[in-house]
Order: structure tokens, then C-alpha cells, then sequence
């Protein structure tokens, strides 16, 4: 007899025993059994399952034809036996009539061997063919295998399920490959990467990243290994293999300053990137090329660039849950990062925030994470909430928004004072609007009316051809797609409920003014991520002077607002000298706000919360470079809507020149060819005052 095989014997916890194992002649033969139930059953089936598979056809092309059936009451073509660990003869084995094992659940219960008792470590599983003659007696042609065949089983052996490979893979970006486990332990899986023969990089850990750097590396496509392992010992499983895409080179982003450490000596990086989720790529942005809009392209670009300026924090907004544990964590440890991740909705979110903090520069010291649904709720924060639930349209936002807030503490050296960093993304939904009619402006262009709930935008800036592009696909959703005129402005992101995100950014900073009373006075704090609110909004304006008043005119818009309706409907209420032809705010913006304007607050609607905050936010880039800017720049809008703040210990200076709108519509708009997101980072740099 050969040395024994393996059969893997998995039990998963659905009550059925999987058995799996490879025959000489190469065919795979699986099944799968109840674990209670009597094991001279189960070898008895075992059995007629090999003669169909082995006997009642001869090739593929036989087995797409009927097979031939064991007639009723023919013996199958194989005996099979299982001898345990602690025995030298067969435990059980099966030779007679189907009829006979028929009955072998009959037997007398307490007696009976089940599946689960039988299967176990070391147990062999054999086969033998009966006689040729008598088989041929019985109608059926011989087998076509060895006298005997030998499995030994393994129960729940570490196993590779799948790997996780990268599908575009750039020079000078980490390759990062990781493993879908069964019964393994992340920790113990063996890799080797592999050009040919050549063994480039070996190790043992939850992932394999390795850096491409030589030309020559251009047009290769390597090859990964990976042996699981358990019970703290590497490389016990088998060895599962992919090869992986042809390695590129990145297209040409001349924008990107690589940072210099010399220049900026004392000085540490920050990033704040809404990095686009795949869930909210999908049918949006008509006028990018669909491969520039796989998110495992994107993800490439975006680990380029945030190489490149070299962050001590970086915070990212709208990260897939799933990028973020194959490509953006291991990547960004690789480098020497710690990465804190939060999903929005819960542990099964499909996005969330991230913040990842240079290893050499600041140690975490703990990380929390503020929901805000569940705030609304909460006693600490009743004075904030509460006064706007009696209106049903805003409790069923402040419930059902899955917006959360991280909050990470951070250590650095000793002479360096302590840094919270909180990283958001505020609310906003497309359930708040609905396409309505809209009159050509400057700034804004024109608005298309569409039966479809979006509302599309095509702003004078952008190329003509690329405002043809995406109305010629839209012309094929809605016939009657025709400018018309209203009476309203329709600025996308003025009137989608703006006094949600007041009440949620007065949250966020209640609940870090709690956490750094706990600190040191002499705590930095730095707060990053997209606010979904142009300059001249409230939010700013209360981040920036620490105080919105009760009369501040976004409460108007708040308390008129239909969570099923247009943007028009949540401006209803408000003078219409309070707002401008492109939906902003008349007033000169960002010198003065107007914040105490009782005079205008119409008089139906109740006075919203007086917000203030303890901080003296500073930020990176002046009010002014917003107004004139963008962040976010689509073919549906562009405008400011990421940002920077720092208060306390923390003193920023911005590290990149903004990003000119010719170069974000050289394809239209972004995402692009070069942009990985719709929108584009904030980067700064900033340093910590001495305790």
C-alpha cells in the first residue's frame, strides 16, 4: 500500500461532518454526512459515492451523459473502512449489500459509533477495490485505481481559503497580499514572494508587503506563497499559491511635493483625504473610465501619495471596511504606521474613518469612537439634541444617520505635549434631495431637471466635452432631460440639513472637551476630516469664531427641512435677501460672518440652541483660499469641504499649494486617471509646543 494520503475532515459547526480527499487518478471526492449519524451509514454512502464517481464513467466526456446507476441491490464496486488512532483493525468497515446498510441506523443505540466519535486526528480511512470479477458480475466495469488506498485524516487543519492579491500593482507602492483563514492563526502564516525562482522576501505575520523598486520590475508578475500555520507553530497547512498582476508604472502626478525632512526639521505631516468608498463610486461619475474607478486601483494612488507627504497623522474619511484590512492597513504598517479604524453603523459597516499615526513620531495612548445616533440619546449631550427632536423630520436624521467621530490620544516625545486627534465625516444623504428645475447661473452652471433623485450639476469651469459627456449619458435615463427656470437657489450642499451638522459638530467638541479635562492643560488637539460644509456655512463659522447664535438663519433652514423633500423645501422660511443666486450667503465672506441676525429670523420658527465651544481653532489654509478653492470637485459640485483645524499645544502651517482647477479638469472632473478620489487631501504640517 502507498503512504497514506489526507483526507481533511472539517466541522464547522452545522452539524455535518465535510470530508474531502484526492484520489490517485486525481479526482476529488467530497461529502458530507451528519455528524450523529451511525458511521457504518456513513462509509456504506462513502462507498457508493466512489463507485458513481469512479466506476460509472470514464472521463469528462462520459460524465456529461447519464451515468450508469448500480442497479437496486448491487453491492458498491469499493469496501471502506476506517481504523482509529487507538486500534490496528478496521473500526468499521462496509462489504455487503446496500440493502443491509440500509439498516445500520437501526442498530442498538448506546453501541452505535457515530461520525463525530469516528472522524477524528489520525484516524485512517481506506479503500479497496472488490474483485474485478465480481464487480463485473454486477454489470459494472472495474475501477479505475489501485488495490488499496490510504487516507489519513485531519480534523480542521489550517487552511488558506483565499488570497487576498492586489489588482494593480505600481513601482515604488507596496504589493500587499493577505489570506482568507480557516482554523489557522493569522499570526503563524508562512509567505514567500517570488520573481521566477528567486525568493525576494520571506517572513511569518497576517501579511506579505513588498515594494517594487527596479525598472526591471516593470512588466514582471509575481508569484506569493503562503503556508498557514497554528498553535503558535509557522507553516502547517498546505501551500496555496497566486500569481499576481504585472507590475506598472504609476501615471505622472507632478502636483504631489514629496516631503522634505531636511526642510521641515521639527515639523511632523498631516493629512486629512476623503479617499471615496467603492459603495459610493458606483454610477455616480459617468465621465471616468470604469478602470479608473476599481478601488483597487484607487487604493494604489492613494498609499502614492500619502507616501509621498509622509504624515505623522493621517485621517482618512469613506474607507472601505474591507480595503482598509487588505490593503490600506498592512500597506501603511509596512511603513510604520498604527492604524485606528471605525466603521460607520457598526462593526458590519461597509466605510468608515481611519487614522494612522508614524510609529517614530507619537505613540497611541487609547482610541474612542463618539456615534452619533446613539448621542442623541445620551444625557450628556440632552441640551444639544433634545430641543430639535419634538420635529420629526430631524429625529428621524438624528436616529438614522450612521455618522461617528474617532478620537485618538496620542504620546510623543518628552519634551512634546499630549495630541488628540479627532477625525470625522459629518452627515449627508442624497435622501434630502430631489432634482428640481433650476436656473442658469455664473458660478453654477445649470441644473438639469430629472425624474431620477439626484441632482447633477455642470458648472461653467469644466470643458464643454466633458459636460456633453455626462449629458448625452444622462439624456438616456430621462427624455425630456431640459433646463427650466425656478425661483430658488439650488447650491447642493447649502440646504441639506445644516443645522444637523451644527448640533453634531457642538457634540464632537462637548465630547472632547470632556476627554482633555482628563489631560494635561497644555493638550493639543487637532480636528480633521470632511465636514460637508462650504466656507461660508454655520459650521465653520462656529468652529472658527466658537459660537453660533439662536437667530443664526440655519436654524430656519433646519426647522423647514422634509426629509423626503428637494433642497428647496429646507430653505423655505428664509429671506430671500439672506441668500444669493448661487444658494451662499451674501455678506464679505470669509472677513465677517453675520451670526446675530434676529432681524431676519422669521418669526414662525423657534430660536435654535446657542452653541459655543472652549477652543481658538486655527487652520492651515485661510478662509479666503477656501472661498476661491475646492476640495471636492465633480461634475455635480465643487467647493471647499475638508478641513483642518488646531487649537491648544499645536502650531500648522500648510505644506501644499493648493491644487489649480485646470489640473482637476484635465479629465472633466475627479475621480480620474490620476485623482483616485473626488476629492483631494488637505496636507499640512504642524509641531508641538514644549509642556
Amino acid at each position: 500500500m502507498a503512504a497514506p494520503g489526507r483526507c481533511v475532515v472539517r466541522i464547522v459547526g452545522d452539524g455535518l461532518v465535510h470530508l474531502s480527499f484526492k484520489m490517485p487518478t486525481g479526482e476529488v471526492i467530497a461529502a458530507q454526512r451528519p455528524l450523529q449519524e451511525p458511521l457504518e451509514k456513513a462509509l456504506h454512502r462513502l462507498a457508493i459515492t466512489l463507485t458513481k464517481r469512479l466506476c460509472c464513467s470514464t472521463g469528462p466526456a462520459a460524465r456529461k451523459k447519464k451515468k450508469t446507476k448500480p442497479t437496486g441491490g448491487a453491492a458498491p464496486a469499493f469496501d471502506v473502512r476506517l481504523v482509529p488512532p487507538w486500534q490496528e483493525a478496521a473500526l468499521s468497515t462496509h462489504t455487503g449489500s446496500s440493502a443491509g446498510a440500509a439498516d445500520a441506523d437501526d442498530a442498538a443505540g448506546a453501541a452505535v459509533l457515530t461520525n463525530s466519535a469516528a472522524f477524528v486526528d489520525g484516524a485512517v480511512l481506506t479503500l479497496q477495490q472488490r474483485s474485478p470479477l465480481d464487480v463485473a458480475g454486477e454489470g459494472l466495469p472495474a475501477p479505475k485505481m489501485t488495490a488499496i488506498t490510504a487516507f489519513t485524516c485531519v480534523v480542521n487543519p489550517p487552511a488558506v481559503l483565499r488570497l487576498h492579491c492586489p489588482t494593480t500593482a505600481f513601482i515604488g507602492v507596496p504589493i500587499v497580499v493577505t489570506a482568507l483563514l480557516e482554523f489557522a492563526d493569522v499570526a503563524q502564516c508562512r509567505w514567500t514572494m517570488l520573481l521566477g525562482t528567486e525568493i525576494l522576501q520571506s517572513g511569518i505575520g497576517e501579511f506579505i508587503a513588498f515594494t517594487p523598486t527596479c525598472v526591471e520590475h516593470v512588466g514582471q508578475a509575481f508569484r506569493v506563497q503562503c503556508q498557514p500555520g497554528r498553535y503558535g507553530v509557522a507553516g502547517l497547512g498546505e501551500v496555496v499559491e497566486a500569481t499576481l498582476c504585472a507590475v506598472e508604472t504609476a501615471p505622472p502626478r507632478p502636483w504631489i511635493r514629496r516631503a522634505d525632512p531636511a526642510a521641515s526639521e521639527g515639523w511632523s505631516g498631516l493629512v486629512s483625504w476623503n479617499v471615496l468608498a467603492d459603495a459610493y463610486s458606483r454610477d455616480v461619475f459617468p465621465y471616468v473610465q470604469p478602470e479608473h474607478l476599481v478601488k483597487g486601483y484607487r487604493a494604489q494612488l492613494v498609499v502614492q501619495e500619502i507616501q509621498a507627504y509622509d504624515p505623522a497623522v493621517c485621517c482618512l474619511q469613506e474607507v472601505d471596511t474591507t480595503t482598509y484590512e487588505r490593503l490600506y492597513r498592512p500597506a501603511m504598517e509596512h511603513q510604520g504606521y498604527t492604524g485606528c479604524f471605525a466603521p460607520k453603523g457598526g462593526p458590519t459597516g461597509v466605510e468608515g474613518c481611519a487614522v494612522f499615526i508614524k510609529d517614530a513620531a507619537f505613540r497611541v495612548v487609547s482610541t474612542q469612537t463618539l456615534v452619533l445616533n446613539k448621542a442623541c440619546d445620551d444625557p450628556r449631550f440632552a441640551d444639544l439634541f433634545q430641543p430639535s427632536m419634538d420635529n420629526v423630520h430631524t429625529a428621524t436624521i438624528f436616529r438614522s444617520v450612521t455618522t461617528i467621530c474617532q478620537l485618538v490620544q496620542l504620546e510623543g516625545s518628552d519634551s512634546a505635549a499630549p495630541l488628540v486627534v479627532l477625525n470625522t465625516h459629518l452627515f449627508f444623504h442624497r435622501k434630502l434631495v430631489t432634482v428640481r428645475p433650476s436656473s442658469f447661473h455664473p458660478k453654477f452652471g445649470r441644473t438639469y431637471a430629472c425624474s431620477q433623485t439626484r441632482c447633477i450639476h455642470f458648472y461653467s469651469p469644466l470643458c464643454l466635452v466633458g459636460a456633453a459627456l455626462v449629458t448625452s449619458l444622462l439624456d438616456g435615463v430621462d427624455s425630456k432631460l431640459t433646463p427650466t427656470e425656478s425661483t430658488h437657489p439650488t447650491h447642493p450642499h447649502a440646504a441639506r440639513a445644516p443645522h444637523v451638522r451644527l448640533i453634531h459638530v457642538a457634540a464632537i467638541l462637548q465630547w472632547a472637551t470632556e476627554v482633555m479635562r482628563t489631560l494635561p492643560p497644555t493638550t493639543g488637539l487637532i480636528f480633521a476630516g470632511d465636514l460637508n460644509s462650504t466656507p461660508e456655512t454655520g459650521v465653520i463659522e462656529f468652529l472658527m469664531t466658537g459660537r453660533v447664535s439662536p437667530h443664526h438663519p440655519e436654524w430656519a433652514r433646519g426647522a423647514q427641512m422634509r426629509w423626503d423633500a428637494g433642497p428647496e423645501a429646507a430653505l423655505d422660511g428664509v429671506p430671500e435677501e439672506e441668500v444669493t443666486d448661487s444658494g451662499q450667503r451674501r455678506g464679505n465672506l470669509p472677513v465677517a460672518w453675520r451670526s446675530d441676525r434676529g432681524h431676519h429670523h422669521p418669526p414662525t420658527v423657534p430660536p435654535g440652541p446657542d452653541l459655543c465651544h472652549p477652543f481658538a481653532f486655527t487652520s492651515p489654509v485661510s478662509l479666503d483660499t477656501m472661498v476661491a478653492n475646492s476640495t471636492n470637485f465633480t461634475a455635480a459640485f465643487c467647493g471647499w469641504l475638508d478641513y483642518i483645524f488646531c487649537a491648544g499645544a499645536v502650531e500648522v502651517v500648510p505644506a501644499q499649494d493648493v491644487i489649480a482647477e485646470e489640473v482637476l479638469r484635465q479629465d472633466v472632473a475627479i475621480p480620474s486617471r490620476v485623482f483616485p478620489s473626488d476629492h483631494v487631501p488637505v496636507v499640512a504640517r504642524f509641531r508641538m509646543h514644549a509642556k
